[in-house]
């Protein structure tokens, strides 16, 4: 399947599920398929989600807290 037709199939996904009511954690994962995620990362995270209702602790670990200069 081309990169292409990742693409368009991603968007339309995205839609679909934002149309549902979807999470953005899943919105942002499904949006990332053929465009800035691997094919193995997407899949990853969508069993993560789905096992757990989240993904986004393995995605974003360790957890970065931003604290301003003074």
């Amino acid at each position: 399947m081309s990169e292409q037709m990742k693409m368009r199939i991603a968007k339309q996904l995205t839609i679909a599920l934002q149309n549902l009511g979807a999470p953005i954690e899943l919105l942002c994962t499904v949006g990332s398929y053929g465009d800035t995620q691997t094919d193995a990362d997407i899949l990853d995270a969508l069993e993560q989600y789905n096992e757990r209702g989240t993904c986004m602790e393995q995605i974003i670990a360790p957890a970065y807290e931003w604290k301003p200069k003074q």
